[in-house]
């Protein structure tokens, strides 16, 4: 299995297709083609019985067909690979100009979905496309119905504030286990171990300034787990699996 980490590029017009493969591939990533929802849908199957995960889906939203609707056939896929995987990262665009699409209701049935969005002004790549594929697949979210032709500069990476161990722990905290059920689960530790963790992960996230003045502790890391766990590349390994 090759090293490198492989994209789901959902794109059905060959001209964009090559240019945008050729872009992603010299920055690192190996790619799986789609033109519609089918064949997207086996690509999925494929990565999956080959066990070389797809990392990121990138679908462009003006899918065929279509005159009469011209995202009929994106957000429909979007739909489907959400339900087959919970925390795929997925980025969708379109050149699709604003005059022509209810951008609003487009971010509405996209944000539930936390599926990010960059709108094109052409077809073209520039280092920000692989730029904003890179974000997206770290857990960033992007809502950007305006013209996307430069990364916005205040998005900064972060280390990683809390180990494989305390990771473990909240994933199990987060799914409404009590101390005692967690200690039980994990094996090796005890209920004050496990208090202790819960304590030491706060601590941490505050002082990355990853959480602020907390009102309850558990369900304040509770919290922060649900909304940053994706972005840590940290997704469940205990309580979750395809569905």
């Amino acid at each position: 299995m090759s090293e490198k980490r492989r994209l789901l590029l959902v794109e059905d017009l060959p001209l964009p297709y090559e240019s945008l493969k050729t872009h992603l591939e010299t920055n690192g990533w190996a790619i799986l083609h789609a033109t519609d929802t089918d064949s997207a849908l086996r690509r999925m199957e494929q990565a999956q019985a080959e066990a070389w995960p797809i990392e990121i889906a990138v679908v462009d939203l003006g899918l065929p067909p279509g005159p009469d609707n011209p995202l009929r056939g994106g957000l429909p896929l979007i739909d489907q690979l959400r339900e087959l995987q919970e925390n795929l990262p997925i980025m969708a665009y379109t050149s699709i100009p604003p005059t022509s699409v209810n951008y609003a209701y487009l971010i509405a049935r996209l944000l539930p979905l936390r599926v990010s969005l960059i709108y094109l002004r052409r077809m073209i790549t520039t280092p920000t496309f692989a730029d904003l594929v890179e974000l997206a697949w770290k857990g960033y979210f992007f809502l950007s119905p305006e013209q996307a032709d430069h990364l916005p500069t205040a998005v900064t990476d972060r280390p990683d504030p809390l180990n494989d161990d305390l990771w473990e722990t909240l994933e199990l905290i987060s799914s409404n286990m009590a101390q005692k059920e967690v200690a039980a689960r994990l094996g090796n530790i005890t209920k004050d171990a496990v208090k202790n963790r819960v304590s030491r992960i706060k601590e941490l996230l505050l002082e990355a300034g990853e959480l602020e003045l907390y009102q309850n502790e558990t369900r304040d890391i509770v919290d922060w787990y649900q909304t940053h766990h994706i972005r840590y590349r940290r997704f469940p390994r205990i309580t979750s699996r395809y569905r």
